[in-house]
């Protein structure tokens, strides 16, 4: 057990069918703390969300909500709307600061379900200094937008995407080269990776040293950016000790990982057959590439 009490926060949205399988999964995982108390940030759901959140906060002491209403209309932009309900529960927290260890950041869409009590405990086990640890997935790291790292991502991908495309090559090639071909598979055993920005759908913090910053999702020139990547590059995280902790599993193939696999299963498969077909071409044409050959077989 971790000596220390905890504040989990998140988001919800259309959440209705999914957060109390996931709920669970989180509870599970979070008895290694002393205590735990959650707090999410509800806006723009069409569901029955509100009324499983008032039922598990009649069951639950430790589980509180609010609800932001309708906020398409005022922010259309998806980003937008998540960028002010983040920036909620950090009012929150810093309202609240002192009556926590630990502030956790987690996903409420099914991201963390396989996350457990040991892959959790993992984080205090190897005696590193941190003050923020990210999670991994068992098959593919999937969440390349909020990462930054010198050698694996040092930029934003989708910047990248968009600069690929500009430059004439296809959507498929452009999405493998900037986004898919990052996602990766860390093995857990392996050492921590230090990054000056990750996330992973759930992100540690120790409450004491989280600065008084908060999220956003402009660059300095108007540009969108992931949320995750403003914070953590913000003047308050400047000297921060931020990493990837590769034993803190919180799930395996999702939505994003999926598509990277298949695509890279796809490539593959392309460079095999071509392989061979080079080979096969080498064999029949002693070398020759195929408009020789056939000008050869014309003879």
């Amino acid at each position: 057990m971790v000596l220390g009490k905890a504040l989990v926060v998140g988001l919800a949205r259309n959440v209705a069918n999914v957060f109390e399988k996931n709920f669970e999964a989180l509870s599970s995982a979070m008895n290694v703390f002393d205590s735990v108390c959650y707090y999410v940030v509800e806006s723009d759901s069409s569901d029955n969300t509100l009324e499983i959140f008032r039922s598990i906060k009649l069951r639950s002491p430790n589980f509180d909500f609010v609800s932001l209403g309708n906020l398409s209309d005022q922010l259309p932009n998806r980003v937008d709307r998540i960028v002010h309900c983040r920036n909620a529960y950090l009012d929150y927290f810093f309202e609240h600061r002192d009556q926590f260890d630990y502030l956790i950041v987690a996903d409420l869409d099914g991201v963390n379900e396989g996350l457990s009590a040991s892959a959790l405990s993992s984080v205090w086990s190897k005696g590193v200094e941190w003050d923020g640890v990210f999670a991994n997935q068992s098959s593919l790291y999937y969440d390349i937008w909020a990462l930054r790292h010198d050698a694996w991502c040092p930029g934003d991908c989708w910047q990248n995407y968009r600069f690929l495309m500009g430059i004439g090559h296809s959507e498929e090639q452009a999405l493998w080269e900037a986004v898919f071909s990052k996602m990766i598979k860390i093995p857990r055993d392996h050492n921590w990776i230090s990054v000056r920005s990750a996330f992973g759908g759930l992100g540690i913090y120790k409450a004491a040293s989280f600065p008084n910053e908060y999220y956003s999702c402009y660059d300095d020139t108007g540009v969108e950016v992931c949320e995750h990547v403003n914070l953590h590059l913000s003047p308050g995280f400047q000297n921060k000790k931020l990493f990837i902790n590769p034993a803190l599993i919180n799930g395996g193939l999702n939505g994003h990982s999926e598509k990277a696999l298949l695509r890279s299963r796809i490539k593959r498969r392309l460079q095999n057959a071509e392989k061979t077909l080079r080979h096969f071409r080498d064999r029949l044409g002693i070398g020759l590439k195929f408009g020789q050959l056939k000008r050869r077989i014309k003879k």
